[in-house]
């Protein structure tokens, strides 16, 4: 593995409903040759970007979120 890539796991419960999901979903997706990699990195980079949009401003001591610019 190159020194530039860090790898990270994802433990998924076969009792937990969500994750019963993504394993179904990453069972089927075999037949379509599933990528759970990129799948795992749209996903993380799709959270971020919604973070992103977030704008948290203060007034007058509260706090007010904007969503969108």
């Amino acid at each position: 593995m190159s020194e530039n890539k860090v790898r990270k796991t994802v433990s998924l419960n076969k009792k937990n409903p969500d994750d019963l999901k993504i394993l179904k979903r990453i069972k089927h997706g075999e037949e379509e040759k599933f990528n759970f990699n990129d799948f795992a990195r749209e996903a993380m980079l799709e959270k971020i970007r919604r973070e992103e949009m977030a704008i948290i401003k203060s007034e007058k001591g509260g706090i007010k979120i904007v969503v969108g610019r």
